[in-house]
């Protein structure tokens, strides 16, 4: 899907064997860039039922910022 600042994708963790979601910011400039992170880390800081963990942030191979977490559709669903 998209939202506002990127697109999220469901993709797999072979190493731990889970459905994730992939938020992957658009081309944007570093205005767009610090926000995705600040958001992030924030995220990552709550403990809520309806808000996903983050697991990680990291950097495609085009350099686009990402941010890794529980998909919640997926484990709705289960």
């Amino acid at each position: 899907g998209r939202g506002g600042m990127g697109v999220v994708w469901q993709a797999f963790d072979p190493s731990l064997n889970r459905t994730i979601a992939v938020k992957v910011l658009r081309a944007a400039g570093a205005q767009d860039e610090q926000r995705f992170l600040e958001e992030a880390q924030i995220t990552g800081q709550l403990q809520h039922p309806g808000i996903p963990p983050v697991h990680e942030v990291g950097r495609l191979d085009d350099g686009r910022t990402l941010l890794a977490t529980v998909d919640i559709d997926y484990q709705v669903k289960r």
